[in-house]
């Protein structure tokens, strides 16, 4: 895989993140969070900010520019 289309699909993440974080961060810090607790709410964060509807859609389109280039290189 080039580095740029990696370095593209890391930014994507690092840039989606801080909406994902959001309630997952405050419930981190509610007295008397179990683990389960705290790890479901950073998926629930994630789905109300779509965080990972947005990230599929950012894997295939990474999958997809990657085989397309490395189709080019084999021809």
């Amino acid at each position: 895989m080039p580095k740029w289309l990696f370095l593209l699909f890391a930014s994507y993440l690092f840039y989606s993140l801080p909406a994902m974080l959001g309630f997952g961060v405050a419930i981190q810090f509610a007295p008397g969070a179990t683990p389960l607790e705290m790890a479901s709410a950073y998926v629930y964060d994630g789905i109300v900010a779509d965080f990972w509807q947005k990230l599929w859609k950012a894997a295939l389109t990474t999958l997809i520019i990657w085989l397309l280039l490395r189709k080019k290189r084999h021809s």
